[in-house]
């Protein structure tokens, strides 16, 4: 059937509009499927950069010890956080690892738990049928035993930072068996003391020698004048024995000073020598381990024998006359203070609770 030229331009015109329609359609749907496939990639790409973290719930302040439930998870992007930060909890709580028997440190690596003696990496292995650890010493298999040292900041640090190995050490409170909790209300404690800073304690003679007791240690609390410290077995002897001369002594004095960044100040060496007596003491305490006698007794240079000698054994014999009298009554200054603080504890907690415990 014939069509008339009108007839056939509009049906050109239409069929030209539906292949422009249509191709028009084409680009727009490759360029959102384009978009879309752009999208998953960069989608893709942003879940690549991203990683898990821990951050500080808390603020913390140098020195203070962390713990796990001031720790929380967070994702972040990968190029925001250095490559050290820790991303497993099992990797933190394996940080603060140390040998029960030696002191040594355990880390990890690629290869799995390790520690190093004299130089020398010790592999240390998982035995699953007995759910022991166990490493090579000489030839000869031997059972590894595990304590957990807390860690603490070494610099201040504000809620949400992110935690790195590089802001994290290990703190010298071992939990070791001779660990006690000692109280102490004879000591010249700073003003601005508060719990958790670290500590040495010193005695000055009245000569004006000054000479450092025990070093680095935490304040577990502090309640008027009394402070209260972790302390080893010969740490405890020490401090007697300091305490007891310095009662000798009129013009001395034992007191506390504070370190200013204790996270990243070392411990000071101690340059008090306990007198011969005590020393003997300590030699045949069973409740001291035999590596804090070691060290003790390596520490025991010469020049600390002939520093108690010329010095301290020098001001003792001063006071040779009025020594048991200063004693005596120093110590019973620090029974009735001690004595008055336990009745003023004890009629706040009756207070606060309406029993006494």
């Amino acid at each position: 059937m014939a069509t008339n030229p009108m007839q056939r331009k509009a049906r050109n015109s239409f069929l030209l509009g539906m292949l422009v329609m249509l191709v028009i359609a084409a680009i727009i749907i490759g360029v959102l499927v384009k978009f879309l496939v752009d999208a998953k990639k960069a989608e893709q790409e942003q879940k690549l950069a991203q990683r898990t973290v821990y951050v500080l719930n808390t603020d913390v302040k140098s020195g203070e010890i962390i713990t796990n439930n001031m720790l929380e998870l967070k994702t972040v992007f990968s190029y925001t956080v250095p490559s050290n930060s820790y991303t497993d909890i099992q990797i933190f709580d394996e940080y603060s690892l140390q040998e029960k028997q030696t002191g040594n440190t355990i880390s990890r690596d690629n290869n799995g738990l390790y520690m190093v003696e004299n130089n020398t990496r010790l592999p240390i292995q998982y035995n699953p049928e007995d759910g022991n650890y166990y490493t090579a010493r000489n030839g000869q298999t031997q059972l590894v035993e595990f304590i957990n040292v807390p860690l603490i900041a070494k610099v201040d640090m504000q809620a949400n930072s992110v935690l790195t190995q590089d802001l994290v050490a290990k703190s010298d409170e071992i939990p070791n068996d001779d660990l006690r909790l000692q109280e102490y209300n004879m000591l010249l404690l700073p003003v601005k003391i508060n719990v958790d800073d670290y500590i040495d304690v010193r005695l000055t003679l009245p000569s004006g020698l000054d000479y450092i007791v025990i070093s680095k240690k935490r304040v577990v609390d502090i309640m008027e004048n009394t402070i209260w410290l972790k302390l080893s077995e010969e740490e405890i002897l020490t401090m007697s024995n300091a305490i007891v001369e310095a009662y000798q002594m009129t013009g001395s004095k034992l007191y506390v000073n504070l370190y200013t960044e204790p996270g990243l100040q070392a411990d000071a060496t101690p340059t008090y020598a306990v007198s011969p007596a005590v020393l003997t003491l300590i030699e045949n305490d069973p409740n001291i381990r035999e590596v804090a006698k070691r060290e003790l007794f390596n520490n025991y240079t010469q020049a600390q024998v002939d520093e108690r000698a010329n010095n301290i054994n020098s001001a003792l014999n001063q006071y040779a006359e009025q020594a048991q009298s200063n004693i005596e009554t120093r110590v019973r200054e620090e029974n009735e203070a001690r004595q008055e603080l336990r009745e003023r504890y004890l009629e706040e907690l009756e207070s606060a609770t309406g029993v006494i415990e």
